[in-house]
């Protein structure tokens, strides 16, 4: 048996308050067993149901009943019930007068328990009933229990209503004839032979501990209340919507949100030229970002992706020139620019125009695609040629409209294979290609998708379907299989939903994890009295595309871009004010922001606050470098030593002749060209002066004169004129 210090730590463990006792006399009986919620161990503030042999209850009927399944406690005069991080769920099927119907308990869940409800341990085909019996005495948490004890206490003493810390009988002395000393000594030894026979009660004071954790108990029993009311609408619709995590990415429009495969970290990109990464698993309540980098200066960031194995992620701004960046964010590859003054797109090597967006190949992690408004979609493959250090596209698809000239295209997207692309036209059309056969034909099309830029293009996790979205407000939902076997011809959207606000020029919309409905969020304009939603429609079935539900968001402010995790099963949005809120719901959605937002944010340096309301709101370190020891140089070092340490005392020396500058600065194109294909090093071409090598041949006279022109040079004979001579001798007459 468990002793009581190891008891108490498997109960913190369990998450168990302080507060908690067993819940006495009740019980849950079965057709063939019947189990007293008690604790087994002396001390025990709960009743253990598990798998363990230190469990109170054990259920060994079943394989999927966890080592430590649930744990049963009392607060005040509720029965809880919490399931302890199972992979299986507590199935329970309520009683006839608290409503009715079933529901199911998630990872780390409570629910408050009534006589009469029916539950189920795991995939167990085992029922219990919770019976509790009218005779039993009533149930009293341990704080409680002291509590009574002192009314009692205080009852029992002589009719005061005043509060004292120790009530108790004072022994009588007789002090007749007795100094203060022996009337002082008479009580001390009267108190201490009634020690053992008079019974002390302090009053019980709950720390702040202690009564923060009872406020948590009772807000997860209102919590479990509501819960055992029935399932809401989204809880029955698999939304995770019931609690939010605002993360402050900047003053801009955030306008690309990604997760990693893992869901354990996601990058967000803003109008400001940035992107932040952010790590679940790192973070605190103040959901810092642990890297802020600048992918393009002077170009909003429009998409991002990661690759299948979540180590690199590309990153696309408006520039012609996208990056491909480490999972830490550093830069790996920069895609080469293509040639402005050619109008055939395939003869070029990279996009002559701002690209619109971008994506990983689901299954090939070495292999890229983007998509720009010179009218291309370009697959890059990251083993493949180079030009000058920048990387040259592999394959190129040329974007047409309906007559045949082309056009724009202002989205693309991989399906889930990676076998095909769709892609999406400035002119509202929406096109099917293989991977293959990028010279053929398109193998499906609909040219009246939109009457605008078709802004996103998103396929369902089943790749049975895909979806579109147009500045002209309306959502198509598309039949994949149906525009694979069109062999050219031209297929209708399945569902067409209207008056979607779209404001953004790479506003989304995602599936869910199941498939069942497509996630969509709202603009609106700026500081507006408006509010945006996330709509969520159904995607498929006899409702297909009807609204299902619908969240307000925040009033004047747009959803831009939106994220869906499957593993995670949490909603990332980016907002118009620079914010990004996730949704989640501890019911459905797995780690994620439940991680970060139960750690404490680091606390306040105490010494910095006070410097900060005294600086009159100037917040921050201020460094001089050169008083700091570290920048101070304590003796004289020599050139080679300060670049080592990336430092330099004074500018370098220019290079004389035509090739000026280590630099490079002043060198041309030829020049360049030739250091970056090696044909000549650097440092011996910078080194060469075409002067001095000519002046090597000329040994008799090294001004550079040729020796033969020597014969024919003027010969001097005087230095000043008469006139210049008559000058100087009248200034020295009046001076004297």
């Amino acid at each position: 048996m468990a002793s009581e210090a190891e008891r108490s730590a498997l109960e913190d463990e369990l998450s168990v308050p302080s507060s908690a006792s067993p819940p006495i006399g009740w019980y849950l009986e079965s057709s063939s067993v019947v189990h007293q919620l008690t604790s087994s161990v002396a001390g025990g503030r709960s009743c253990i149901i598990g798998r363990n042999e230190a469990c109170d209850v054990k259920l060994t009927e079943h394989k999927t009943v966890s080592r430590k399944h649930a744990v049963v406690y009392a607060i005040g005069d509720k029965v809880i019930l919490r399931d302890c991080m199972t992979k299986k769920t507590v199935k329970v099927v309520q009683c006839e007068g608290s409503g009715g119907g079933e529901s199911r308990l998630g990872k780390g869940q409570t629910l408050v328990l009534k006589e009469g409800m029916k539950l189920t341990f795991a995939a167990s085909e085992e029922e219990f009933v919770v019976k509790y019996p009218k005779d039993a005495e009533p149930i009293q948490s341990n704080s409680n229990k002291a509590d009574a004890d002192s009314n009692k206490a205080d009852a029992d003493s002589n009719g005061s209503d005043d509060v004292t810390e120790e009530v108790s009988d004072k022994p009588k002395i007789d002090t007749t004839n007795m100094t203060a000393r022996q009337i002082r000594e008479a009580e001390i030894k009267a108190m201490m032979d009634s020690l053992d026979s008079t019974q002390t009660y302090t009053k019980y004071v709950p720390t702040e501990k202690e009564r923060l954790e009872r406020e948590q108990a009772e807000k997860e029993m209102e919590a479990a209340e509501e819960r055992g009311k029935g399932d809401s609408k989204f809880s029955q619709l698999n939304i995770p919507i019931s609690h939010e995590v605002v993360i402050n990415s900047g003053e801009r429009v955030v306008s690309s949100v990604a997760s990693d495969p893992s869901g354990g970290r996601f990058v967000a990109g803003s109008f400001d030229y940035n992107f932040r990464m952010y790590d679940f698993g790192g973070m605190d309540q103040s959901h810092k970002a642990f890297r802020d980098v600048t992918a393009d200066d002077g170009n909003p960031v429009i998409s991002l992706s990661y690759s299948p194995s979540g180590d690199k992620f590309i990153c696309a701004s408006s520039s012609a020139q996208p990056k491909i960046f480490s999972r830490d964010g550093k830069e790996i590859v920069h895609f080469v620019k293509g040639d402005v003054y050619i109008t055939d797109v395939t003869n070029t090597k990279g996009h002559t125009a701002a690209v619109t967006g971008c994506q990983w190949h689901p299954k090939d992690k070495n292999v890229v695609m983007t998509s720009s408004l010179d009218g291309s979609v370009r697959l890059w493959k990251l083993d493949g040629k180079t030009l000058f250090g920048r990387l040259i596209s592999a394959e190129v698809l040329r974007v047409k409209n309906q007559r045949g000239v082309r056009c724009g295209c202002s989205c693309a997207s991989f399906d889930r294979e990676g076998k095909w692309i769709v892609h999406g036209t400035k002119e509202g059309g929406v096109v099917l290609f293989e991977v293959t056969n990028f010279r053929n034909r398109p193998t499906g099309i609909c040219w009246d998708a939109h009457s605008g830029t078709v802004t996103n293009i998103s396929f369902s996790n089943d790749n049975k379907m895909f979806a579109s979205r147009g500045e002209d407000g309306n959502v198509c939902i598309f039949d994949f299989e149906k525009m694979k076997g069109a062999n050219g011809g031209k297929v209708k959207c399945e569902y067409k939903i209207e008056n979607v606000e779209t404001g953004y020029e790479m506003s989304n919309c995602c599936f869910s994890p199941d498939n069942k409905l497509l996630c969509v969020g709202s603009n609106v304009r700026p500081n507006s009295e408006e509010s945006s939603f996330l709509k969520f429609l159904w995607a498929k079935g006899a409702e297909g595309g009807n609204l299902a539900a619908e969240v307000a968001v925040s009033k004047g402010v747009s959803v831009v871009n939106v994220a869906w995790p499957n593993k995670l099963n949490q909603i990332i949005c980016g907002l118009s004010n620079g914010e990004v809120k996730v949704y989640y719901d501890p019911m459905v959605s797995n780690k994620g922001a439940m991680l970060s937002s139960k750690r404490k944010a680091r606390k306040v340096n105490e010494l910095d606050a006070l410097l900060f309301s005294r600086s009159d709101g100037v917040s921050g370190d201020v460094f001089t470098p050169n008083a700091l020891p570290l920048f101070q140089d304590k003796e004289k070092k020599s050139r080679k030593q300060l670049e080592k340490e990336g430092r330099r005392a004074v500018p370098e020396q220019q290079e004389s002749g035509f090739l000026a500058g280590r630099d490079g600065s002043a060198a041309n194109f030829n020049q360049d060209a030739v250091d970056r294909l090696g044909l000549m090093d650097s440092e011996k071409r910078l080194q060469r002066d075409p002067r001095a090598a000519l002046f090597k041949y000329n040994d008799v006279n090294p001004t550079g004169v040729v020796t033969g022109l020597e014969k024919q040079q003027p010969t001097i004979l005087a230095n000043t004129t008469a006139e210049e001579e008559q000058d100087k001798r009248t200034k020295r007459q009046k001076t004297s």
